[in-house]
Protein backbone atom coordinates (compact mmCIF):
# COMPACT_ATOMS: atom_id res chain seq x y z
CA UNK A 1 0.00 0.00 0.00
CA UNK A 2 2.75 2.07 0.97
CA UNK A 3 4.77 1.67 -2.66
CA UNK A 4 1.20 2.28 -4.19
CA UNK A 5 0.72 5.51 -2.36
CA UNK A 6 4.35 6.72 -2.79
CA UNK A 7 4.03 5.92 -7.29
CA UNK A 8 0.73 8.03 -7.12
CA UNK A 9 2.12 10.94 -5.42
CA UNK A 10 5.17 10.62 -7.93
CA UNK A 11 2.83 10.54 -10.74
CA UNK A 12 0.95 13.48 -9.31
CA UNK A 13 4.27 15.56 -9.09
CA UNK A 14 5.03 14.36 -12.83
CA UNK A 15 2.21 15.64 -14.16
CA UNK A 16 2.06 19.03 -12.04
CA UNK A 17 5.73 19.32 -13.61
CA UNK A 18 4.36 18.33 -17.20
CA UNK A 19 1.43 20.98 -17.10
CA UNK A 20 4.26 23.34 -15.59
CA UNK A 21 6.59 22.64 -18.67
CA UNK A 22 3.51 23.17 -20.59
CA UNK A 23 2.54 26.49 -19.71
CA UNK A 24 5.77 27.74 -19.73
CA UNK A 25 6.37 26.90 -23.16
CA UNK A 26 3.41 28.82 -24.57
CA UNK A 27 4.33 31.66 -22.48
CA UNK A 28 7.63 31.71 -23.96
CA UNK A 29 5.80 31.32 -27.61
CA UNK A 30 3.64 33.97 -26.65
CA UNK A 31 6.37 36.22 -25.48
CA UNK A 32 8.12 35.37 -28.69
CA UNK A 33 5.18 36.21 -30.82
CA UNK A 34 4.83 39.94 -29.39
CA UNK A 35 8.81 40.49 -29.70
CA UNK A 36 8.27 39.71 -33.57
CA UNK A 37 5.07 41.68 -33.68
CA UNK A 38 6.88 44.40 -31.89
CA UNK A 39 10.09 44.55 -34.28
CA UNK A 40 7.72 44.43 -37.16
CA UNK A 41 6.10 47.52 -36.00
CA UNK A 42 9.20 48.92 -35.27
CA UNK A 43 10.32 47.61 -38.95
CA UNK A 44 7.31 49.77 -40.48
CA UNK A 45 8.23 52.83 -38.69
CA UNK A 46 11.75 53.29 -39.44
CA UNK A 47 10.61 52.82 -43.20
CA UNK A 48 7.98 55.02 -43.19
CA UNK A 49 10.49 57.59 -41.22
CA UNK A 50 13.15 56.78 -44.44
CA UNK A 51 10.49 57.21 -46.63
CA UNK A 52 8.97 60.56 -44.63
CA UNK A 53 13.39 61.60 -44.96
CA UNK A 54 14.07 60.92 -48.40
CA UNK A 55 10.82 63.01 -49.75
CA UNK A 56 12.27 65.82 -47.12
CA UNK A 57 15.52 65.24 -49.10
CA UNK A 58 14.03 65.28 -52.55
CA UNK A 59 12.10 68.48 -51.52
CA UNK A 60 15.31 69.86 -49.87
CA UNK A 61 17.63 68.57 -53.31
CA UNK A 62 14.71 70.72 -55.66
CA UNK A 63 14.93 74.03 -53.32
CA UNK A 64 18.76 74.05 -54.00
CA UNK A 65 18.04 73.61 -57.79
CA UNK A 66 15.96 76.23 -57.92
CA UNK A 67 17.78 78.23 -56.04
CA UNK A 68 21.03 77.80 -58.76
CA UNK A 69 18.36 78.93 -61.56
CA UNK A 70 17.73 82.09 -59.10
CA UNK A 71 14.07 81.32 -59.16
CA UNK A 72 14.43 83.03 -55.60
CA UNK A 73 13.26 80.78 -52.87
CA UNK A 74 12.65 82.02 -49.71
CA UNK A 75 10.91 79.93 -46.68
CA UNK A 76 8.25 82.48 -45.23
CA UNK A 77 8.32 81.08 -41.55
CA UNK A 78 5.47 78.93 -40.57
CA UNK A 79 4.65 78.54 -44.36
CA UNK A 80 8.15 76.75 -44.96
CA UNK A 81 6.69 73.48 -45.94
CA UNK A 82 3.80 74.70 -47.73
CA UNK A 83 6.23 76.80 -49.65
CA UNK A 84 8.14 73.65 -50.78
CA UNK A 85 5.57 72.02 -51.57
CA UNK A 86 3.85 75.11 -53.71
CA UNK A 87 7.55 74.99 -55.70
CA UNK A 88 7.47 71.43 -55.82
CA UNK A 89 4.01 71.85 -57.65
CA UNK A 90 4.94 75.21 -59.61
CA UNK A 91 8.15 73.01 -61.11
CA UNK A 92 5.65 70.39 -62.48
CA UNK A 93 3.60 73.13 -63.71
CA UNK A 94 6.75 74.92 -65.66
CA UNK A 95 8.04 71.19 -67.05
CA UNK A 96 4.26 70.85 -68.51
CA UNK A 97 4.37 74.54 -70.08
CA UNK A 98 8.05 73.54 -71.36
CA UNK A 99 6.23 70.86 -73.34
CA UNK A 100 3.43 73.17 -74.61
CA UNK A 101 6.54 75.43 -75.65
CA UNK A 102 8.55 72.67 -77.51
CA UNK A 103 5.48 71.41 -79.42
CA UNK A 104 4.09 75.24 -80.41
CA UNK A 105 7.79 75.49 -81.57
CA UNK A 106 7.85 72.37 -83.84
CA UNK A 107 4.81 73.38 -85.06
CA UNK A 108 6.42 76.97 -86.41
CA UNK A 109 8.89 74.64 -87.56
CA UNK A 110 6.99 72.95 -89.84
CA UNK A 111 4.54 75.44 -91.29
CA UNK A 112 8.27 77.44 -91.81
CA UNK A 113 9.15 74.66 -94.26
CA UNK A 114 5.88 74.97 -96.42
CA UNK A 115 5.34 78.97 -96.33
CA UNK A 116 7.82 81.99 -96.95
CA UNK A 117 8.76 83.41 -93.78
CA UNK A 118 7.86 87.24 -93.24
CA UNK A 119 11.27 88.84 -92.95
CA UNK A 120 11.52 90.83 -89.87
CA UNK A 121 11.88 94.46 -89.77
CA UNK A 122 15.64 95.86 -89.05
CA UNK A 123 16.26 96.33 -85.18
CA UNK A 124 17.29 99.78 -85.84
CA UNK A 125 13.64 100.69 -86.71
CA UNK A 126 12.10 100.35 -83.86
CA UNK A 127 14.65 103.11 -82.21
CA UNK A 128 14.54 105.32 -85.18
CA UNK A 129 10.52 105.58 -84.66
CA UNK A 130 11.01 106.32 -80.84
CA UNK A 131 14.46 109.15 -81.41
CA UNK A 132 11.72 110.69 -84.26
CA UNK A 133 9.22 110.79 -81.98
CA UNK A 134 11.08 112.00 -78.46
CA UNK A 135 9.41 108.77 -77.10
CA UNK A 136 10.73 105.45 -75.14
CA UNK A 137 9.33 102.28 -76.71
CA UNK A 138 8.52 99.65 -74.08
CA UNK A 139 7.51 97.30 -76.87
CA UNK A 140 8.20 97.03 -80.57
CA UNK A 141 6.43 94.75 -82.99
CA UNK A 142 7.50 94.46 -86.52
CA UNK A 143 5.45 92.00 -88.71
CA UNK A 144 4.48 89.54 -86.17
CA UNK A 145 2.74 86.13 -88.07
CA UNK A 146 1.60 83.06 -85.55
CA UNK A 147 0.07 80.15 -87.60
CA UNK A 148 -1.01 76.89 -85.47
CA UNK A 149 -0.86 74.20 -88.14
CA UNK A 150 -2.67 75.40 -91.23
CA UNK A 151 -4.71 77.97 -89.58
CA UNK A 152 -2.80 81.69 -89.38
CA UNK A 153 -3.57 83.34 -86.03
CA UNK A 154 -1.67 86.22 -86.58
CA UNK A 155 -0.27 87.79 -90.01
CA UNK A 156 1.77 90.89 -89.54
CA UNK A 157 0.94 93.09 -86.78
CA UNK A 158 2.64 95.68 -86.36
CA UNK A 159 2.71 98.33 -83.29
CA UNK A 160 4.17 100.35 -80.37
CA UNK A 161 3.61 100.54 -76.62
CA UNK A 162 5.39 103.99 -75.42
CA UNK A 163 6.41 104.49 -71.60
CA UNK A 164 3.87 105.48 -69.49
CA UNK A 165 0.95 104.73 -72.06
CA UNK A 166 -1.82 102.66 -71.63
CA UNK A 167 -2.43 101.09 -74.83
CA UNK A 168 -5.95 98.32 -75.55
CA UNK A 169 -6.39 96.00 -78.28
CA UNK A 170 -10.06 95.52 -78.95
CA UNK A 171 -10.83 92.34 -82.00
CA UNK A 172 -13.86 89.76 -81.78
CA UNK A 173 -12.99 86.21 -81.03
CA UNK A 174 -10.22 84.05 -82.73
CA UNK A 175 -8.58 87.87 -83.93
CA UNK A 176 -5.07 87.20 -82.52
CA UNK A 177 -5.23 89.36 -79.29
CA UNK A 178 -4.13 86.59 -76.59
CA UNK A 179 -1.90 84.79 -79.24
CA UNK A 180 -0.19 88.24 -79.53
CA UNK A 181 -0.04 88.82 -76.14
CA UNK A 182 1.44 85.60 -75.42
CA UNK A 183 3.98 86.27 -77.64
CA UNK A 184 4.97 89.60 -75.66
CA UNK A 185 5.40 87.54 -72.97
CA UNK A 186 7.74 85.23 -73.41
CA UNK A 187 4.39 82.18 -72.66
CA UNK A 188 4.39 81.20 -76.75
CA UNK A 189 7.29 81.25 -79.18
CA UNK A 190 7.39 83.87 -81.95
CA UNK A 191 6.33 82.69 -85.04
CA UNK A 192 7.21 85.18 -87.28
CA UNK A 193 8.72 89.12 -87.57
CA UNK A 194 9.98 90.76 -84.36
CA UNK A 195 8.75 91.55 -81.23
CA UNK A 196 11.29 93.73 -78.50
CA UNK A 197 10.25 94.32 -75.28
CA UNK A 198 12.58 97.13 -73.46
CA UNK A 199 14.93 97.04 -76.82
CA UNK A 200 15.09 93.00 -75.89
CA UNK A 201 14.19 90.96 -78.68
CA UNK A 202 11.63 88.38 -77.53
CA UNK A 203 13.13 84.71 -77.74
CA UNK A 204 14.66 82.04 -75.34
CA UNK A 205 18.07 84.23 -75.07
CA UNK A 206 16.25 86.98 -73.12
CA UNK A 207 13.62 85.51 -71.78
CA UNK A 208 14.41 85.65 -68.27
CA UNK A 209 15.14 89.06 -68.58
CA UNK A 210 12.07 90.41 -69.86
CA UNK A 211 9.68 88.17 -67.73
CA UNK A 212 11.42 89.58 -64.92
CA UNK A 213 10.48 93.55 -65.89
CA UNK A 214 7.13 92.28 -66.25
CA UNK A 215 3.36 91.95 -64.73
CA UNK A 216 1.35 89.50 -65.95
CA UNK A 217 -2.63 89.49 -65.41
CA UNK A 218 -4.18 86.08 -66.90
CA UNK A 219 -7.21 86.00 -68.61
CA UNK A 220 -8.19 83.03 -65.73
CA UNK A 221 -7.85 83.80 -62.58
CA UNK A 222 -4.99 81.27 -61.21
CA UNK A 223 -4.66 82.26 -57.86
CA UNK A 224 -3.21 79.36 -55.03
CA UNK A 225 -6.27 78.38 -53.57
CA UNK A 226 -4.50 76.81 -50.53
CA UNK A 227 -2.67 79.94 -49.50
CA UNK A 228 -3.98 82.94 -47.97
CA UNK A 229 -4.11 86.56 -49.76
CA UNK A 230 -1.00 88.04 -47.92
CA UNK A 231 1.25 84.44 -48.59
CA UNK A 232 0.09 84.23 -52.33
CA UNK A 233 1.61 88.08 -53.06
CA UNK A 234 4.99 86.63 -50.15
CA UNK A 235 5.17 83.30 -52.60
CA UNK A 236 5.11 85.30 -55.84
CA UNK A 237 7.50 87.49 -54.85
CA UNK A 238 10.28 85.27 -54.22
CA UNK A 239 10.22 83.95 -57.54
CA UNK A 240 11.59 87.29 -58.60
CA UNK A 241 14.60 87.23 -55.60
CA UNK A 242 12.52 90.27 -54.30
CA UNK A 243 13.95 90.42 -50.41
CA UNK A 244 11.80 89.67 -47.89
CA UNK A 245 11.28 92.90 -46.07
CA UNK A 246 10.78 94.70 -49.32
CA UNK A 247 8.18 91.86 -50.39
CA UNK A 248 6.42 92.27 -46.92
CA UNK A 249 6.13 95.99 -47.78
CA UNK A 250 5.01 96.14 -51.29
CA UNK A 251 2.74 93.48 -50.16
CA UNK A 252 0.86 95.64 -47.59
CA UNK A 253 0.85 98.71 -50.01
CA UNK A 254 -0.69 96.61 -52.61
CA UNK A 255 -3.33 95.78 -50.01
CA UNK A 256 -4.41 99.06 -48.53
CA UNK A 257 -4.03 100.25 -53.09
CA UNK A 258 -6.56 97.50 -53.47
CA UNK A 259 -8.72 97.58 -50.95
CA UNK A 260 -8.07 94.15 -49.46
CA UNK A 261 -5.87 94.83 -46.12
CA UNK A 262 -8.76 93.21 -44.09
CA UNK A 263 -8.95 90.07 -46.01
CA UNK A 264 -5.11 89.95 -46.04
CA UNK A 265 -5.03 86.29 -43.69
CA UNK A 266 -8.59 85.24 -46.05
CA UNK A 267 -8.43 81.95 -48.10
CA UNK A 268 -9.03 82.38 -51.73
CA UNK A 269 -12.05 80.54 -52.18
CA UNK A 270 -13.74 82.76 -49.32
CA UNK A 271 -12.93 85.90 -51.87
CA UNK A 272 -15.60 86.88 -54.32
CA UNK A 273 -14.93 87.32 -58.14
CA UNK A 274 -13.68 90.79 -57.84
CA UNK A 275 -11.55 90.45 -55.00
CA UNK A 276 -10.01 87.66 -56.59
CA UNK A 277 -9.47 89.66 -59.48
CA UNK A 278 -8.17 92.95 -57.80
CA UNK A 279 -5.45 90.38 -56.35
CA UNK A 280 -4.42 89.25 -59.34
CA UNK A 281 -3.43 92.72 -60.69
CA UNK A 282 -2.29 93.47 -57.03
CA UNK A 283 0.09 89.79 -57.53
CA UNK A 284 1.57 91.04 -61.02
CA UNK A 285 2.74 94.49 -59.36
CA UNK A 286 4.40 92.56 -56.57
CA UNK A 287 7.99 92.68 -58.21
CA UNK A 288 7.99 96.45 -59.40
CA UNK A 289 7.23 95.96 -62.72
CA UNK A 290 8.12 98.46 -66.09
CA UNK A 291 5.34 96.62 -67.99
CA UNK A 292 1.55 95.49 -66.78
CA UNK A 293 -0.33 93.27 -69.32
CA UNK A 294 -3.41 92.79 -68.91
CA UNK A 295 -5.92 89.92 -71.01
CA UNK A 296 -9.57 90.89 -70.46
CA UNK A 297 -9.00 92.15 -66.93
CA UNK A 298 -12.68 92.48 -65.70
CA UNK A 299 -14.61 89.51 -68.28
CA UNK A 300 -16.87 88.07 -65.56
CA UNK A 301 -17.64 91.01 -62.99
CA UNK A 302 -20.38 92.96 -61.82
CA UNK A 303 -20.59 96.42 -63.01
CA UNK A 304 -19.36 97.67 -59.40
CA UNK A 305 -16.79 95.10 -59.12
CA UNK A 306 -15.45 96.23 -62.46
CA UNK A 307 -15.44 100.14 -61.90
CA UNK A 308 -13.46 99.65 -58.77
CA UNK A 309 -11.26 97.32 -60.62
CA UNK A 310 -10.90 101.12 -63.54
CA UNK A 311 -10.52 103.12 -60.53
CA UNK A 312 -7.29 101.10 -59.38
CA UNK A 313 -6.25 100.72 -63.21
CA UNK A 314 -6.36 104.77 -63.66
CA UNK A 315 -4.37 105.30 -60.21
CA UNK A 316 -1.55 102.81 -61.87
CA UNK A 317 -1.60 105.36 -64.59
CA UNK A 318 -1.47 108.08 -62.93
CA UNK A 319 1.48 106.65 -61.07
CA UNK A 320 3.37 106.14 -64.42
CA UNK A 321 2.87 102.51 -65.12
CA UNK A 322 3.17 101.04 -68.48
CA UNK A 323 0.16 98.72 -69.56
CA UNK A 324 -1.72 96.98 -72.52
CA UNK A 325 -4.68 95.36 -72.46
CA UNK A 326 -6.85 93.40 -73.94
CA UNK A 327 -11.00 93.74 -73.40
CA UNK A 328 -14.03 93.04 -74.99
CA UNK A 329 -15.55 96.26 -73.13
CA UNK A 330 -15.66 98.91 -75.15
CA UNK A 331 -16.32 101.60 -72.39
CA UNK A 332 -13.09 99.82 -70.56
CA UNK A 333 -11.11 100.57 -73.32
CA UNK A 334 -12.60 103.95 -73.71
CA UNK A 335 -12.15 104.60 -69.93
CA UNK A 336 -8.63 103.59 -69.55
CA UNK A 337 -6.87 103.92 -72.82
CA UNK A 338 -4.57 106.36 -74.15
CA UNK A 339 -4.42 104.72 -78.01
CA UNK A 340 -6.38 101.86 -79.11
CA UNK A 341 -5.59 99.47 -81.89
CA UNK A 342 -8.71 97.45 -83.44
CA UNK A 343 -7.41 93.46 -84.48
CA UNK A 344 -9.39 91.05 -86.87
CA UNK A 345 -7.79 88.17 -88.58
CA UNK A 346 -4.67 88.74 -87.34
CA UNK A 347 -4.40 92.08 -88.55
CA UNK A 348 -4.63 95.49 -87.87
CA UNK A 349 -7.59 97.08 -88.98
CA UNK A 350 -7.15 100.76 -87.08
CA UNK A 351 -5.69 102.43 -84.36
CA UNK A 352 -5.37 105.71 -82.89
CA UNK A 353 -6.83 107.16 -79.49
CA UNK A 354 -10.36 106.45 -78.88
CA UNK A 355 -11.62 110.19 -79.75
CA UNK A 356 -9.97 109.94 -83.27
CA UNK A 357 -11.47 106.31 -83.78
CA UNK A 358 -14.70 107.82 -83.15
CA UNK A 359 -14.44 110.76 -85.30
CA UNK A 360 -12.99 108.85 -88.25
CA UNK A 361 -15.42 106.12 -88.51
CA UNK A 362 -18.25 106.45 -86.78
CA UNK A 363 -18.71 110.82 -86.68
CA UNK A 364 -19.90 112.61 -84.56
CA UNK A 365 -23.41 111.72 -83.22
CA UNK A 366 -26.11 108.52 -84.12
CA UNK A 367 -30.11 108.69 -84.63
CA UNK A 368 -31.38 105.31 -83.82
CA UNK A 369 -34.62 104.42 -85.29
CA UNK A 370 -36.52 101.65 -84.37
CA UNK A 371 -38.90 99.08 -86.16
CA UNK A 372 -40.90 99.33 -88.39
CA UNK A 373 -39.32 101.82 -91.03
CA UNK A 374 -39.82 101.53 -94.20
CA UNK A 375 -38.75 102.75 -97.94
CA UNK A 376 -40.03 106.16 -97.75
CA UNK A 377 -38.73 106.94 -94.13
CA UNK A 378 -35.28 105.72 -95.62
CA UNK A 379 -35.62 108.24 -98.67
CA UNK A 380 -36.52 111.05 -96.37
CA UNK A 381 -33.58 111.03 -93.52
CA UNK A 382 -30.53 109.59 -96.07
CA UNK A 383 -29.77 112.64 -97.69
CA UNK A 384 -29.49 114.49 -94.11
CA UNK A 385 -27.35 111.49 -92.81
CA UNK A 386 -23.60 110.90 -93.52
CA UNK A 387 -24.36 107.39 -93.41
CA UNK A 388 -26.90 104.91 -92.62
CA UNK A 389 -26.76 101.70 -91.68
CA UNK A 390 -30.12 99.22 -91.46
CA UNK A 391 -30.21 96.09 -89.40
CA UNK A 392 -32.83 94.34 -87.90
CA UNK A 393 -33.34 96.10 -84.97
CA UNK A 394 -32.50 99.32 -86.02
CA UNK A 395 -32.22 102.07 -88.82
CA UNK A 396 -28.57 103.89 -87.71
CA UNK A 397 -28.00 107.52 -89.28
CA UNK A 398 -24.39 109.09 -88.36
CA UNK A 399 -23.85 112.53 -88.37
CA UNK A 400 -20.10 113.72 -88.89
CA UNK A 401 -18.87 117.44 -87.88
CA UNK A 402 -20.26 118.91 -91.21
CA UNK A 403 -23.98 117.75 -90.61
CA UNK A 404 -26.38 119.33 -88.51
CA UNK A 405 -29.22 117.57 -86.70
CA UNK A 406 -32.14 120.18 -86.98
CA UNK A 407 -33.07 118.57 -90.39
CA UNK A 408 -33.25 114.99 -89.08
CA UNK A 409 -35.11 115.73 -85.90
CA UNK A 410 -37.45 117.21 -88.02
CA UNK A 411 -37.92 114.13 -90.28
CA UNK A 412 -38.22 111.69 -87.54
CA UNK A 413 -40.74 113.91 -85.26
CA UNK A 414 -43.38 111.71 -84.11
CA UNK A 415 -41.21 108.28 -84.54
CA UNK A 416 -39.54 106.89 -81.86
CA UNK A 417 -36.03 107.08 -82.03
CA UNK A 418 -32.59 107.78 -79.86
CA UNK A 419 -30.13 110.47 -80.38
CA UNK A 420 -26.92 109.74 -78.70
CA UNK A 421 -23.10 110.71 -78.99
CA UNK A 422 -20.93 107.94 -81.31
CA UNK A 423 -19.10 105.72 -79.29
CA UNK A 424 -16.41 103.26 -79.91
CA UNK A 425 -18.78 100.60 -80.36
CA UNK A 426 -19.83 101.73 -83.15
CA UNK A 427 -16.38 101.86 -84.56
CA UNK A 428 -15.57 98.37 -83.61
CA UNK A 429 -18.79 96.80 -85.18
CA UNK A 430 -18.51 99.38 -88.27
CA UNK A 431 -15.07 97.90 -89.03
CA UNK A 432 -15.29 94.26 -87.94
CA UNK A 433 -19.21 93.95 -89.11
CA UNK A 434 -21.59 92.62 -87.13
CA UNK A 435 -20.80 88.94 -87.65
CA UNK A 436 -21.11 86.61 -84.81
CA UNK A 437 -17.42 85.08 -83.89
CA UNK A 438 -16.38 81.49 -82.61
Amino acid sequence: ALLVHGAGIRLERDLDAARDRQLAGRTVEQARDRARREQRRRTAAEEDAGRGAAREDALARRVRELRQERVGVRVLGPHARRVRVEIAVRALREAVRNVHVQRDRLAAHVADATVAPVEPQPSAAAGAAAEASGREVVIAARGVTKRFGSREAVRGIDFEVARRECVGILGPNGAGKTTTIRMITCQSPLGGGEIRVFGLPVGPRDERAIKRRIGVVPQDENLDPDLSVLVNLLVYASYFDVPRAAAAQRADELLRLFALSDRRDARIDTLSGGMKRRLSIARALINAPDLVVLDEPTTGLDPQARHLVWEKLRELGRRGTTMLLTTHYMEEAAQLCDRILIVDAGLVIAQGTPRDLVRAHAGREVFEVFPPFDAALRERCAPHASRVEETSDALRLYLDDDRPAAPLFEALAGREFLHRAANLEDVFLRLTKRDLRD
